[in-house]
């Protein structure tokens, strides 16, 4: 007997041993084998067996099987064929074959792997550099907790805000783009990243006015550089 492994993001593999004469594969909850991703037909393809021989075509006029990378219309399994149905990928597996126990560190390295792959999907097909930077600043602040966040570049040696997004994902008004000239002239002389965890007593910053009249809580200012220039800071903060 044979097996087909599945791959979803941030799970081990989905082991589905091939007992039937005909499997199904596809998005509907009711196929032998169920998956979901982008461009998966409810019903998209069947695995046949025929003895010990299993076979693969699709059920969907619009559905692709890919076997190995190649399309296939009708194609006979070997042990470790890889499949890909849309965005799913598959592989065809003796039943003896048993997968190993990944540790909690492994399975949280694999999670970040994949999260960083998806942001860099998203990233490539942001469009432009305003999307782009958006995008950036929206995942970085999600992941830091930060209330509001900014992307500000140096052009003609003045700090100017290019992206000014909050943690709901939408762009700050006017009124609302302030943050620390202080720390973020700091973070550009020496082109070294600013943690400041309590803005009010930090000693280096308490004093400053931006940080008095702004109340803030904390603030993380991180260099942006290329070739060893510092191009813009990449600024989080939070207000008490």
């Amino acid at each position: 007997m044979a097996q087909i492994l599945v791959f979803r993001p941030n799970e081990p593999p989905a082991q589905y041993p091939l007992f039937r004469a005909n499997t199904t594969i596809g998005s509907d909850e009711g196929c032998d084998i169920p998956v979901s991703g982008a461009q998966v037909r409810p019903l998209h393809a069947e695995i046949v067996s025929e003895g010990n021989l299993h076979h693969i075509m699709p059920l969907d006029r619009d559905a692709e099987v890919l076997v190995n990378g190649r399309k296939v219309k009708k194609a006979s399994l070997e042990h470790y064929d890889v499949l890909r149905l849309g965005s799913v990928t598959m592989v065809y597996a003796p039943d003896s074959l048993e997968l190993p126990r990944r540790s909690a560190s492994e399975v949280s390295a694999m999670n970040q792997l994949e999260t960083l792959y998806a942001f860099s999907r998203r990233l490539m097909d942001a469009g432009d550099l305003n999307k782009a930077l958006a995008l950036l600043l929206d995942e970085t602040l999600t992941l830091s907790g930060a209330s509001k966040g900014f992307i500000i570049f140096v052009e003609n040696n003045v700090p100017t805000v290019k992206v000014a997004r909050n943690v709901d994902r939408k762009e700050l008004p006017p009124d609302e783009v302030l943050f620390s000239e202080s720390i973020v002239l700091s973070a550009l002389k020496d082109g070294q990243p600013r943690l400041v965890v309590d803005a009010l007593n930090n000693k280096e910053f308490r004093a400053c006015t931006s940080v008095i009249n702004l109340r803030l809580a904390s603030v993380m200012c991180v260099p942006l550089k290329s070739g060893g220039e510092t191009l813009g800071v990449l600024y989080l903060g939070t207000e008490r």
